[in-house]
């Protein structure tokens, strides 16, 4: 009798080690690793707001709030604006960081000093190096990120209104180039009519292509 208390005591550690360390539970809860990827907030939100992340150390406070979170996140599935607000109440009520990377290449697409070298922009690059650090400095912090993005959101619609701007003008250029294109063709249709014999069906086409600018489809 006393060798089978013994053998269920030497096993007892075990169990409580894959409950509560950095095996799976009953629950199917992992315990989080750092920098883990998420293909969603909510997957993210599960992880984080998962209260058997703060029993070891047990935190009787984090548990509780991570316990009324962990439910409203259960119930966020479908719905994108609970889950942006769970994630700021989990931010400040929990203190964990959330995945910052899709936003950070989205910021630097627009912050980064180096796109405003060539061509030199001078007032650009102000304003980039102006908040270039702090991006920098919080790469790994959504939450502080989105408060930048927030700040210079006039700058990023003012440089999507100049790219807009420059794709119109860009695509009325060709337009313009089309047309010139086929106006011209159309007064030479007779020369190119009586030449094309002489020239041979494959040189003609060739010439035409070249002529203007390949907008004429033969």
């Amino acid at each position: 009798m006393e060798e089978n208390e013994n053998i269920m005591f030497d096993e007892m550690p075990d169990m409580f080690g894959k409950m509560f360390s950095g095996g799976e539970s009953q629950s199917g809860y992992t315990s989080p690793t750092v920098n883990k990827t998420y293909d969603s907030l909510y997957e993210e939100l599960c992880d984080k707001c998962f209260p058997g992340r703060y029993m070891e150390p047990y935190d009787a406070n984090l548990v509780s709030v991570a316990t009324k979170l962990y439910g409203e996140v259960l119930r966020s599935k479908e719905n994108a604006d609970l889950q942006n607000d769970l994630r700021h109440r989990a931010y400040d009520e929990l203190g964990v960081k959330f995945d910052g990377s899709c936003l950070y290449k989205y910021l630097m697409g627009y912050l980064n000093p180096r796109l405003y070298l060539e061509p030199f922009m001078p007032d650009k690059l102000e304003y980039a190096n102006k908040y270039y650090p702090a991006i920098e400095a919080n790469r790994d912090d959504y939450i502080k990120l989105e408060a930048i993005q927030e700040k210079v959101k006039p700058f990023i619609e003012k440089i999507n209104e100049e790219k807009k701007a420059e794709r119109e003008k860009e695509e009325k250029a060709l337009m313009n180039e089309e047309q010139l294109a086929m106006r011209r063709f159309e007064e030479d249709k007779q020369w190119l009519d009586d030449v094309r014999n002489s020239l041979g069906e494959e040189n003609w086409r060739r010439y035409v292509e070249e002529e203007y600018g390949g907008y004429i489809k033969l």
